[in-house]
């Protein structure tokens, strides 16, 4: 599905997909451990193919599937929202969305009628703070820090911030940019969310005006850090490290370069 969704773009060059089959820890999260963030993906790769083809209604209905499996879906959601109001009048847009959230009710449903409270206070968490010894990216930042609200907040004031970098992209670009800009500030990964943006990490160098050779060095120092386990202090630093180069890759990166451009459709969808 994901391999659908770069090819509809056409920013990689064939022998690039097979980057996406070289994963050992992407194979290990997929095959051995069943994690849900396997099926919420594939979901959200669905909803993104439907994107491509202006099929708005049902991408917000298999979105909205994909974030009743996890939440971490919902870093799509700003990305994914602007890419609405560039497309849709405001009638499309809230029809969407109605779907969308009429998604969440059904599947809350049974939970809704009997435990509203528990039910609303837990399947939506966003203050949750993860355990220090699992943090995949900020493993060198001391726990009292990783733990504080402070940290927190300085996080989501950075993520806000870098959303900046979403205007005048195509389709797979907001999106793919806006999900990465988000695991970026993520206060904590862990191994399985690896599959957050793996898929998505050929596109995004191949975006960046950067020399193929560094394009695959920076894929295989993504591709380490995430098979060290447990992580340590430089396996976190270096993470970080080739997180933020890439990240300025897709900053810089020249709106009318063959990568980072594409015409977006004017074609509204009723």
């Amino acid at each position: 599905m994901c391999t659908n969704c770069l090819a509809y773009s056409m920013r990689l060059p064939w022998w690039a997909f097979s980057l996406l089959c070289l994963s050992k820890r992407v194979h290990s999260i997929f095959v051995l451990r069943l994690f849900n963030d396997c099926f919420a993906m594939t979901l959200l790769h669905a909803s993104l193919a439907l994107v491509l083809c202006q099929k708005w209604h049902m991408a917000l209905i298999i979105y909205s599937g994909a974030v009743a499996i996890k939440m971490n879906v919902l870093l799509y959601a700003p990305p994914l929202f602007l890419l609405m109001l560039k497309a849709l009048d405001i009638k499309g847009v809230f029809s969407t969305l109605f779907g969308a959230a009429l998604v969440q009710i059904i599947l809350g449903l049974p939970f809704l009628l009997t435990y509203p409270v528990e039910y609303l206070s837990r399947a939506f968490n966003l203050g949750r703070v993860f355990i220090h010894f699992w943090s995949v990216n900020f493993k060198f930042v001391p726990e009292q820090i990783f733990v504080s609200k402070e940290f927190s907040i300085a996080l989501l004031v950075l993520h806000l911030m870098l959303l900046a970098i979403l205007h005048s992209l195509d389709v797979a670009s907001v999106m793919f940019t806006g999900n990465f800009i988000g695991i970026v500030c993520a206060r904590s990964l862990h191994y399985q969310f690896y599959s957050w943006y793996f898929y998505s990490l050929p596109f995004l160098l191949w975006i960046s005006p950067f020399p193929t050779p560094l394009r695959l060095i920076l894929f295989a120092g993504v591709e380490l850090c995430w098979n060290i386990y447990p992580s340590n202090v430089y396996s976190s630093c270096l993470l970080l490290c080739v997180h933020l180069f890439i990240l300025l890759g897709l900053w810089i990166a020249p709106v009318d370069c063959e990568y980072a451009t594409q015409k977006p459709s004017e074609k509204k969808e009723e």
